[in-house]
């Protein structure tokens, strides 16, 4: 290969970097991994491609099993401090009564 066609290119799949030549990029593979550098084209898997890890799936089911309890704990949560609240607010109404509601106003006598 010639140095004035060849450049210095990133994998976005391994990481590693590799040489190659310049120029349109669909036929470009890393060296490395031997899968297309860009992560948006979803290039010939290699020869010796694993299978999907079945712990990269259950952990991403425990994420999401963990969102949801969290969730279901905020709610719990915000719904113990308002039953907190309204319990306040209803005592300090019966404790505290307005005696104005429960006194008749003085009737003036007009002349």
């Amino acid at each position: 290969m010639n140095d004035k066609n060849t450049s210095w290119f990133h994998c976005g799949r391994c990481g590693s970097l590799f040489l190659s030549p310049v120029g349109v990029a669909s036929g470009r593979l890393c060296t490395t991994c031997g899968c297309n550098p860009s992560l948006g084209i979803q290039g010939p898997l290699p020869a010796q491609a694993t299978p999907l890890n079945e712990n990269l799936v259950d952990s991403k089911s425990q994420k999401s099993t963990r969102k949801r309890q969290s969730n279901h704990f905020t709610v719990k949560l915000i719904g113990g401090w308002l039953l907190v609240l309204l319990v306040i607010v209803g005592g300090s109404r019966l404790l505290y009564q307005d005696e104005s509601q429960n006194r008749k106003s003085p009737t003036t006598k007009t002349a």
